[in-house]
């Protein structure tokens, strides 16, 4: 009788041994990568920009709008593999100062949007190295209205139309940011800088029921700053 008590005793607590090491084991496997919480980063951004446009435009009769101006710029965009896509929209400041007889008589002024994709030549992410360069492509409708100054006899005019756009570019990238708030977050809301170097040609530009042809260069300086 005993025997057969003293034995039922070890196997309790052979068994109650067991389930606590069970117990324990589990209590420190961590936790399995699908379980895990990783915090998602910020893949959008808006972009802040400054521009100046060297514009040489030409009708077949002959007529000329040469000229340079500046541009104001803002947009939204966001990060995927290998690149960049924003779109924006740019405020010349000022009259844009164009050359020719026919420009003499009027002030210039003008806006455009467009939508830009650049493509990183390195491999992976795009923040995945601190700089980064390569090709960027995109499409601009421009808008300029020209209204004559005082004393002109001239008529209001206008310029309207799409162009591509072809460049290159170069980047100073950070490090992806976490959302969030907390002043360490907040002080690397700047996630880079892109300097380009950017062609355009007309795919239709008119002015005055005429086509003009001709292209556009311009170097832009953009920031993009997280959400």
């Amino acid at each position: 009788m005993m025997h057969r008590l003293s034995s039922g005793i070890r196997r309790a607590i052979s068994v109650f041994s067991l389930s606590f090491c069970g117990q324990s084991l589990w209590a420190e496997q961590p936790l399995s990568p699908a379980k895990e919480l990783s915090p998602r980063v910020k893949e959008r951004f808006f972009v802040f920009g400054l521009s100046e446009t060297r514009n040489s435009w030409y009708g077949s009769d002959g007529f000329r709008l040469l000229g340079s101006s500046t541009q104001l710029s803002a947009g939204y965009g966001s990060f995927f593999t290998r690149g960049l896509i924003w779109g924006q929209a740019e405020a010349v400041v000022g009259p844009i100062p164009f050359a020719g007889e026919y420009a003499q008589h009027y002030a210039f002024h003008g806006f455009s949007a467009s939508i830009t994709t650049a493509l990183t030549l390195a491999p992976g992410e795009p923040r995945a190295f601190t700089k980064n360069a390569g090709p960027r492509v995109g499409v601009a409708y421009t808008a300029i209205n020209g209204k004559p100054l005082l004393g002109s006899a001239q008529e209001e005019s206008s310029l309207s139309g799409f162009s591509l756009e072809a460049g290159f570019f170069y980047s100073w990238l950070q490090a992806p940011r976490f959302p969030g708030n907390t002043p360490e977050l907040l002080l690397t809301r700047l996630d880079g800088v892109l300097v380009s170097v950017v062609g355009s040609a007309p795919l239709y530009l008119s002015f005055q029921g005429g086509r003009l042809q001709g292209s556009a260069l311009r170097f832009a300086i953009d920031l993009l700053i997280s959400p």
